[in-house]
């Protein structure tokens, strides 16, 4: 009998709770699907509302230590002329390739070179398409800005995006920790103090992490699903709140 409960036991505890279940192991060059949809929400301090739906392309290869991706977006159009510049910009000088750490994360903007070659190459076709003086001033100071490998390195970093397509091991691997994070493109990154809890259920892995950060008074929650026998991502969802009323939500998913 007592080993028929330690069965039964067993079987709940599968489908259930594994609060300290490390699956650090999961963050690798198999995590990812070819192609995901990301939506993307930001509510300004006075509630305004800017929605963004686009499509994302992986291309992930293992190295020695970490690995490799490749990533290029594809936008549908926006509702003004001055954000479709700033796609048409950030798709010029696309696909991205990054070098992630063996810690997880951004560790290296790759070819960042190739990077201001492609959006040289696109300007004219750009600059053929919108005209007019702002538009102009515009692409003139993007192209001074990705010459800056540092600064687009950082800015890039920091997307909201980036951070959450390739997390930190050790969100994965603890259910306390401190860790790094931009609450807002172009913010610095900032001490949060999270917890972790993750379940197993129906052949699903969910990670859910919550943090605060008392100097920005801010907090962020964020959700991993990942199929638990192809070790791949399924979807994420996130939700950042500033002390200022600022709000960031993001929903990604295959």
């Amino acid at each position: 009998m007592r080993g028929y409960f330690y069965t039964l036991l067993s079987l709940f505890a599968v489908g259930f709770y594994s609060y300290g279940q490390d699956y650090s192991d999961y963050i690798e060059a198999g995590l990812y699907a070819s192609t995901y949809q990301v939506e993307e929400v930001v509510v300004s301090s006075d509630h305004k509302e800017a929605v963004l739906a686009y499509t994302i392309d992986l291309k992930a290869e293992k190295l020695a230590e970490g690995y490799k991706v490749q990533l290029q977006t594809r936008h549908q159009d926006f509702d003004t002329k001055l954000e479709d510049l700033a796609a048409a910009c950030m798709q010029a000088i696309e696909p991205l390739h990054y070098r992630i750490g063996k810690e997880g994360g951004i560790a290296e903007l790759l070819d960042h070179k190739g990077l201001v070659d492609n959006f040289k190459k696109a300007r004219p076709k750009i600059e053929g398409y919108f005209v007019g003086d702002i538009a102009k001033r515009f692409i003139n100071a993007f192209q001074q800005r990705i010459g800056d490998e540092a600064f687009v390195t950082d800015r890039l970093k920091s997307l909201l995006l980036s951070q959450l397509l390739f997390p930190k091991k050790l969100w994965f691997a603890k259910t306390k920790f401190t860790t790094d994070f931009s609450p807002m493109q172009g913010a610095a990154f900032l001490p949060y103090q999270c917890t972790a809890e993750s379940t197993a259920k129906g052949g699903v892995i969910t990670v859910h992490i919550k943090g605060t950060e008392q100097k920005s008074d801010s907090e962020i929650e964020l959700t991993y699903h990942i199929d638990k026998k192809s070790k791949q991502l399924q979807r994420i969802e996130a939700n950042i709140e500033m002390g200022s009323g600022e709000k960031h939500t993001m929903k990604i998913k295959k």
